[in-house]
């Protein structure tokens, strides 16, 4: 189980990165994007941040300013592998996980969710142009079918 437990921590850091440092870049208001540092977005393998040797990334735009707010790699070859054989060493564990808790490892997934609502709404609107409403709705969809993967182990 602390396999699928770790599976789950790196989840939620990973929603938990993307949350927090995109939001820190958009606190960083100044005057120009060229005069300050954008953020790049780390992958997360076995758990850990790594920062890609990609020389290529993608460019997140704030679609309501144009701002530029981060910026992701285009990871390698070999950060995609270990990146896949990581999931693959992961899974091994969690496949023979218990449905009871599997689905208390989602109930913190679902809690995690419900207590970072407003950070994960604010992340959607800057990157997706999203109003919060319209964010908070696709967060709250998204809630939903983590409830009912909770609710698996009843039916």
């Amino acid at each position: 189980c602390l396999q699928g437990q770790e599976a789950f921590s790196t989840f939620l850091s990973m929603m938990m990165l993307s949350t927090s440092s995109t939001t820190s870049t958009a606190c960083r208001h100044l005057a120009s994007s060229a005069s300050r540092s954008v953020t790049t977005v780390p992958m997360i393998i076995d758990g850990k941040k790594v920062q890609s040797k990609a020389t290529t990334f993608f460019d997140v735009h704030n679609p309501a300013t144009g701002e530029l707010i981060a910026r992701t790699p285009q990871s390698t070859p070999e950060e995609l592998r270990m990146a896949s054989d990581s999931c693959a060493e992961a899974y091994k564990s969690w496949r023979t996980t218990p449905p009871s808790t599997r689905a208390r490892v989602m109930h913190k997934l679902e809690g995690a969710i419900r207590d970072n609502t407003e950070a994960i709404a604010k992340v959607l609107t800057e990157e997706q142009g999203k109003t919060i409403a319209d964010a908070k709705g696709d967060i709250f969809r998204g809630l939903e079918v983590v409830e009912i993967s909770c609710n698996v182990p009843a039916m």
